[in-house]
């Protein structure tokens, strides 16, 4: 991943730059590294992840106050690299809304979308019924006002966060805050104009056993668009995009040619060049992951996690992965008093000898 500017990160930055756009927008809580999956989904487009602000390379900043001033922004930067609307924007869960909104800024300046994407997320308005760990109907309450303890178990539950992540107050204490604003962002977002929709074509995805936004509350987006409407789901819960999406990009974008080893293939990664020459297992395992978790990154020694565009659930992740394959526990408290890639690696070496 590379940035293009603070709000547009290049998902696949070997792609031709006259292929087609395809703006990602991430879920609560979630950053552009978070939608990396949707990126390698995209054949046949150039796919850029939006990075929202008071995240990731972005934590300075402040949150923004709504759905509609959010939008607003993403239009005006993106005009300052690119004169031509995005062919296709793609929303998960409550980016969906940032999308629809975002679709509309440019429909209204002139310079509609292809097409529009919305996965997990029922219409503005919508309130989550049933009885998942995202359900509004099952706590009671919006989301964004359960408690800490509360909020952080739902999120587990859903498969937002590891289950790792409960035994980690400091990384929690990062994280919460971040998913609680987007809550109340997708919450306060209403639509409210009469007549007010998307001309292009609308795709509305899902995951089958997604409790909170089952196959009904996706028709729901009908009424949101004057051009084809489509609705499909896949195998799997509110994250069901992780698993193999069979015919996905034939469906949103006919007549584009999977890449070589089909759509959903893994991407490839290796670890940085001063690095391929250790034997080091430990270290290998943190260049093997942070690989993974910063895709397109130059890795080497001094890298730091937080720096090169590392987020604190991408963080939770990587540790629970570094935990299963090298047999010990590795603490994101770790990470985070030592997070170049170095003197992490040296911590977790530690680690593994004091267990043995």
């Amino acid at each position: 991943m590379r940035p293009l500017s603070p709000s547009f990160w290049e998902l696949t930055p070997d792609a031709a730059p006259e292929l087609p756009v395809a703006l990602v927008f991430p879920f609560a809580g979630g950053s552009a590294h978070s939608v990396r999956e949707w990126g390698e989904r995209l054949a046949g487009h150039r796919a850029i992840a939006v990075q929202y602000p008071g995240r990731g390379t972005r934590l300075g900043e402040p949150f923004a106050a709504s759905v509609e001033e959010l939008a607003a922004a993403l239009v005006d930067e993106y005009a300052t690299f690119s004169a031509e609307a995005p062919s296709l924007l793609l929303g998960h869960s409550m980016g969906s809304l940032v999308a629809l909104e975002t679709a509309l800024v440019f429909q209204e300046r002139g310079t509609p979308v292809g097409t529009l994407v919305v996965s997990a997320a029922g219409p503005p308005g919508t309130r989550a019924r049933g009885d998942g760990p995202l359900s509004e109907s099952r706590h009671g309450k919006p989301l964004h006002l359960l408690g800490d303890d509360e909020l952080a178990a739902s999120l587990v539950a859903a498969g937002g966060l590891p289950a790792e992540t409960l035994d980690e107050p400091e990384l929690l204490a990062m994280a919460l805050p971040v998913v609680r604003h987007d809550f109340r962002l997708g919450w306060t977002y209403r639509h409210p104009v009469p007549g007010r929709v998307v001309s292009c074509p609308l795709f509305a995805l899902g995951g089958i056993d997604d409790q909170a936004v089952p196959a009904e509350v996706l028709r729901g987006w009908a009424s949101l668009t004057t051009g084809t409407f489509t609705t499909r789901t896949w195998p799997g819960g509110h994250f069901y995009y992780r698993r193999e999406l069979v015919d996905f990009n034939a469906l949103v974008h006919p007549g584009t040619a999977a890449p070589a080893g089909g759509a959903d293939a893994a991407p490839q990664t290796a670890p940085a060049a001063a690095l391929q020459d250790a034997e080091d297992e430990v270290l290998q395992a943190v260049v093997d992951v942070w690989g993974e978790l910063l895709p397109g990154a130059a890795l080497d020694g001094q890298t730091r996690f937080f720096e090169a565009g590392g987020t604190s659930i991408a963080a939770m992740r990587g540790c629970a992965k570094l935990s299963s394959r090298l047999g010990v526990r590795v603490p994101v408290k770790v990470l985070l008093n030592h997070g170049r890639l170095d003197e992490f690696a040296t911590q977790v070496s530690e680690l593994r000898r004091a267990a043995r």
